[in-house]
């Protein structure tokens, strides 16, 4: 297709179907990269199903015991039996530790330190399908901890009044999801790198818990992109490269090619001009492998308007396009 060297009166079919073919390829893959896309950014917001259960009304209420002795508790006797085969499964081995088991008002348990009648310092706190283990303050998850749901979800890093906040990993048992990076205020907010199971992964910039700014998303069959993020969607200046060598690098709004942009294709094609919603649409210039080349006007991925057509070794031509047939030459 590619190779096609003829004018001759088939020209509008044959140039019809030449340049349908392409279109279709790239709408085709484009609509399964908005797929993914919104497929993982589902996933990526699944750290809000913890949010909120480490908070201030949990663990206020404290009833501590009027005298403690330390002795060594087994915090197995104190986790279900999800939780326990999920901490296995994770090689987690700490649970052993010094203390006294307190039951507290809301019906957690915890082991760990206390000053002043009030849970401050390093401890374990286990409440229904919650286990945290970690730093206090005043009773609230502060500083290093690691917080573990029955269903397998669970963070490791830094905690504010008992929401992540700095540098921490979230894990999402069901979909094998990972976040790893920086948090604020129990979002994802700066720096950070997404994984899913199928081996695709995200390393970009995020603002209040979505994609906004540079990054670079990797697919699981060898396509990728490096450009713009903004509300998860990809959005600005960007480079999309796909796994049989076909790319284009310019602009994107919505996850779909927009404004000015060059697609080009292994076999020496180029396409350079306008883009409406992943289909060719205003000014550009196709250019065949051979030298042949259609410079005019587009509409809904085919040639519509003027335009010049020119071929090595021949006078240009000035034609009308209607919806990718030439319906006359222009003198």
């Amino acid at each position: 297709m590619g190779n096609c060297n003829c004018i001759s009166g088939t020209e509008e079919k044959t140039n019809a179907s030449f340049f349908d073919q392409p279109a279709k390829q790239e709408n085709e893959v484009i609509e399964n990269l908005i797929t993914e896309v919104k497929l993982y950014n589902n996933e990526e917001l699944a750290q809000a199903l913890v949010r909120g259960y480490l908070t201030r009304k949990d663990f206020k209420k404290e009833k501590p015991s009027p005298k403690r002795t330390n002795q060594v508790v087994d915090i197995k006797n104190y986790l279900s039996g999800s939780m326990l085969k999920i901490l296995n499964d994770m090689d987690f081995n700490d649970l052993l530790t010094e203390g006294e088991v307190t039951i507290l008002e809301n019906g957690a348990f915890y082991i760990g330190e206390w000053e002043n009648n009030k849970i401050n310092g390093k401890g374990h706190m286990i409440q229904e399908s919650i286990y945290y283990k970690g730093e206090f303050k005043e009773g609230i998850p502060n500083g290093k901890g690691f917080i573990l749901q029955s269903n397998g979800n669970s963070y490791t890093g830094d905690f504010l009044n008992g929401k992540y906040h700095g540098f921490g990993t979230f894990n999402m048992k069901e979909t094998n999801y990972s976040y790893k990076g920086d948090w604020v205020n129990g979002k994802q907010q700066g720096e950070g790198t997404e994984k899913w199971l199928d081996g695709a992964s995200c390393k970009a910039q995020f603002v209040d818990g979505v994609k906004c700014g540079p990054g670079v998303f990797k697919w699981a069959d060898g396509s990728s992109y490096k450009g713009s993020f903004n509300m998860n969607q990809i959005e600005g200046t960007g480079y999309y490269r796909w796994a049989d060598g076909r790319k284009y690098t310019g602009e994107w709004k919505n996850s779909k090619m927009n404004g000015k942009g060059v697609f080009e294709w292994p076999d020496g094609r180029k396409y350079i001009g306008d883009y409406i919603d992943d289909k060719k649409d205003g000014n550009g210039v196709f250019t065949w492998d051979g030298g042949k080349k259609y410079d005019g006007q587009w509409k809904d991925g085919k040639q519509h308007g003027f335009a010049y057509l020119e071929e090595p070794g021949k006078k240009t031509k000035k034609g009308e396009w209607k919806y990718g047939k030439r319906i006359r030459w222009v003198e």
